[in-house]
């Protein structure tokens, strides 16, 4: 297999030094991000035992855990910034890719998690892959290792809902709205557990998406008086409320 170009990994691997404690538990933080928030930086400084946190995202600096830097494929319509067409190159970008042009992120993850995910599994190891949004598109991820490896956790850390906030429906092309409204859905019930901000978000995927009570909770966000709560982070981690669906 050649070196992907689009990948850079950095930090400890099980298979280096003798002394490190055996990885029963590979967890994939996944983001897409330009910089880590104090959120995503939290989780990754989890320290569980037997497990190995990876973060993937553009911009890996500081993070205290293995890393993957991953950059988007090319953009073919990038020469229309380079033309100062910029809007001409968003009307174009909005019905050329679906969700957004960040699909060209989401391919690169693919390809190296299913690798590594393959690896896991013929050691043994539990998967769980985190994935953080916005940007929404990421969650494809997910939705397309769910299918290949059903019995890994997947779990979802919606950070802003998605078309119920007019800001990133408005975003989508009209002609694509009822795909993605479709898809937003497909995502919340193929997940195992999706994780919000606070109890008001936790109540709309209850009561407007139709999201079941146990597939859902709310950790607060790093700006609530409670702070997001690194041990109640771990504990969904590590039990990830979706034991009992393994």
């Amino acid at each position: 297999m050649g070196v992907d170009v689009n990948a850079k990994t950095n930090g400890p691997r099980d298979e280096v030094g003798a002394k490190q404690a055996p990885v029963h538990h590979a967890i994939y933080v996944i983001t897409g991000h330009g910089g880590l928030n104090d959120r995503v930086k939290k989780v990754v400084s989890l320290q569980i035992a037997g497990s190995c946190i990876v973060l993937i995202a553009p911009n890996v600096d500081g993070a205290p855990c293995e890393t993957i830097a991953v950059n988007a494929y090319p953009n073919p319509t990038s020469i229309l910034s380079l033309m100062k067409l910029p809007r001409l190159k968003r009307i174009i970008d909005s019905l050329l890719f679906f969700p957004t042009s960040r699909v060209l992120y989401v391919k690169p993850i693919e390809k190296i998690l299913k690798s590594r995910i393959e690896t896991d599994h013929e050691k043994g190891r539990r998967v769980t892959i985190l994935v953080c949004v916005p940007p929404h598109d990421v969650c494809l991820v997910g939705l397309s290792l769910k299918k290949r490896f059903p019995q890994i956790n997947w779990l979802v850390d919606w950070q802003d809902l998605w078309s119920f906030d007019e800001n990133y429906l408005s975003r989508t092309a009209r002609p694509y709205r009822a795909k993605l409204l479709s898809l937003e859905r497909r995502i919340l019930a193929c997940c195992d557990l999706n994780i919000t901000t606070n109890s008001y978000a936790k109540a709309v995927l209850e009561s407007k998406f139709n999201v079941p009570a146990d597939k859902v909770i709310a950790i607060p966000h790093h700006f609530c008086s409670d702070d997001l709560g690194v041990q109640a982070a771990g504990t969904e981690i590590r039990a990830g409320q979706v034991s009992h669906k393994t």
